[in-house]
């Protein structure tokens, strides 16, 4: 697709993309299994806009940073 989120280019806009999205969500068992987790049918390339969408209230975040910029993992 050119680099390009593919959701906005099917609405007509143009927006670069900038997340491999999995279709079919990766768990802990599929991820091993590379018919899911690398199959290119299962991928799509999205911008920030709808990859947010695509996972609103699902994803928790593991990590955050504190504001001296240190990574701390979540519980």
């Amino acid at each position: 697709m050119g680099g390009l989120c593919e959701r906005c280019l099917a609405e007509g806009l143009i927006t670069p993309g900038v997340i491999v999205h999995h279709k079919i969500h990766l768990t802990p068992e599929l991820a091993c299994d590379p018919a899911v987790a690398l199959s290119y049918d299962n991928l799509e390339l999205l911008c920030w806009h709808h990859h947010e969408e695509e996972h609103k209230g699902r994803m928790k975040k593991r990590f955050e940073v504190d504001n001296a910029g240190r990574v701390i993992a979540r519980d």
